[in-house]
């Protein structure tokens, strides 16, 4: 587990780097559930080598994201606080705030907020 002072590190480190007009990435996984926190397009493998991504961010209103096994990939477009099954996994977005996103990528049976 990340000690809580990394935590607080990365964060200040993400803000200072947004704020400076920089892409960036933040990411965790754990059990499988990926939380991906970004301003800019970002693609990442869950421990399984299936892909997620976050593919576009439209305006800060919503998020294009996809997630499945290479070359099957099943994407959709959401705003905050929606849900999609892509495949066997799914997408949940949990904020879009002046063009930074966070969005829980979790296998479809372990279903969303």
């Amino acid at each position: 587990m990340t000690p809580p002072f990394l935590s607080r590190a990365a964060v200040v480190a993400a803000a200072a780097l947004a704020l400076a007009g920089c892409e960036y990435h933040q990411k965790s996984c754990e059990n499988n559930i990926c939380t991906l926190t970004t301003n800019s397009p970002y693609e990442d493998e869950f421990p399984n080598g299936d892909r997620y991504a976050v593919e576009e961010i439209d305006a800060g209103e919503t998020v294009t994201v996809s997630a499945g096994s290479f070359g099957n990939e099943e994407t959709a477009e959401l705003g905050e606080g929606e849900i999609a099954r892509l495949g066997e996994y799914t997408a949940a977005v949990e904020s879009i705030d002046d063009g930074e996103v966070t969005v829980v990528f979790r296998p479809g049976g372990q279903g969303g907020g």
